[in-house]
């Protein structure tokens, strides 16, 4: 049988043993935590979207309007789309749409390139020009 003494005896045994590994799991928690703080923190969406022709800027959008515009240049036309936060070529008139298909840029540094057209659309931070 049992007695309230061994009981008592194999509960403070057992703490004993894993009250290190709890600490240890709730330091490793908190530790994460504030990683995943920090790094969603840092993780802000830039403020400008430059657009260039042949390496000169024609356009500067903000990142936060809704914009649906043509980029026209010598060599064709693009159509640039700009919502909720995320910068992206809807279409395009080149022949391979290697811009149409790199998908959607949201980060500061992020470009899309249109070599055909000689077309950059690029994601500037604020912070950098400071």
């Amino acid at each position: 049988m049992w007695s309230i003494r061994k009981v008592a005896e194999m509960k403070r045994e057992f703490l004993k043993k894993h009250v290190a590994d709890i600490c240890l799991i709730g330091i490793f928690l908190i530790i994460g935590f504030g990683l995943l703080f920090y790094i969603l923190s840092q993780k802000h969406h830039g403020n400008q979207v430059l657009v260039q022709v042949n390496g000169e800027c024609i356009q500067t959008f903000w990142q936060e309007e809704e914009v649906t515009y043509t980029i026209k240049s010598q060599h064709g036309e693009n159509i640039l789309r700009i919502y909720n936060g995320k910068v992206w070529l809807l279409d395009a008139d080149c022949p391979d749409k290697i811009c149409v298909n790199t998908g959607k840029i949201q980060y500061p540094g992020q470009s899309i390139i249109c070599l055909p057209h000689k077309v950059v659309v690029e994601i500037k931070d604020n912070k950098e020009e400071n």
